[in-house]
């Protein structure tokens, strides 16, 4: 199916990193049916743009919310960072994602991260082919929602597909490890706040890159079921900070 500029697209969790970008650039891409779901009803970022007031985890109000979509995105996010939380949370939101996809025809793209691939044996370079290796509780709960989506395409004849990022960085990006604090931090007071994990090697992923794969594969179509966003070789978190005053032109104070 092609979708075009007048396509009825609703984003669920627009009020993160990876769904605030998706929305910009839906619109900067000149879409003109847009909606989005939060659980306040309310439009954090202060756009003009219609926002209905739904709780993602409650079956019935999603499916009420998404009526009439032809494409929908899952940029969902757990209330809490803790096992418990997503745990509970994210299972049932995918089941829920894939009954509003099953009762709308409609194409989803589901907004995931790396978890599952967590300290595969030191490797630093993802891609569709990598083998899932989850070693923890976070990893094994994004492996078995990966697997429930996949299967709920397969079974509903559904179009659809994951996108896999790594911890964001950029617009939106608040609560990241290197968000708004971090940045904001060396550049009105030079000082870095960011979690003391010395220099081990991490990579991060551009908020408005996720956003600009996820709108082009719009009309693509969906194989491989599973893309990752590109970044940048991986870097210690102590050469992020180097990096970061070296762009603001600052000295680190003593």
């Amino acid at each position: 199916m092609l979708y075009n500029k007048s396509t009825p697209i609703i984003v669920i969790g627009s009020n993160g990193g990876t769904g605030a970008a998706i929305i910009d650039e839906l619109i900067t891409q000149e879409y003109t049916n847009i909606k989005v779901i939060t659980i306040s009803g309310k439009e954090k970022w202060g756009r003009d743009i219609e926002v209905i007031q739904a709780d993602a985890l409650n079956l019935q109000e999603l499916l009420i919310a998404t009526q009439g979509a032809q494409v929908i995105y899952g940029a969902f996010n757990a209330s809490e960072y803790t096992d418990k939380s997503w745990k509970n949370e994210f299972p049932q939101f995918i089941t829920n994602l894939i009954e509003c996809g099953k009762a709308n025809k409609a194409k989803l793209i589901f907004l995931d991260n790396v978890y599952s691939y967590v300290n595969l044996a030191g490797k630093l370079e993802y891609n569709e082919n990598t083998t899932i290796f989850p070693t923890n509780t976070k990893g094994k709960i994004r492996e078995q929602v990966a697997s429930t989506f996949l299967e709920g395409l397969k079974t509903n004849n559904l179009q659809g597909l994951i996108i896999k990022s790594s911890d964001l960085y950029g617009p939106y990006a608040l609560n990241s490890v290197i968000g708004d604090r971090f940045f904001e931090k060396i550049k009105k007071s030079n000082v870095s706040e960011i979690i003391p994990l010395g220099n081990n090697q991490h990579s991060m992923t551009y908020t408005r890159d996720v956003a600009r794969i996820a709108v082009q594969i719009l009309n693509q179509d969906n194989h491989p079921l599973i893309i990752h966003t590109p970044n940048d070789n991986a870097k210690g978190y102590q050469d992020m900070v180097r990096m970061t005053y070296k762009h603001f032109e600052l000295t680190p104070k003593e």
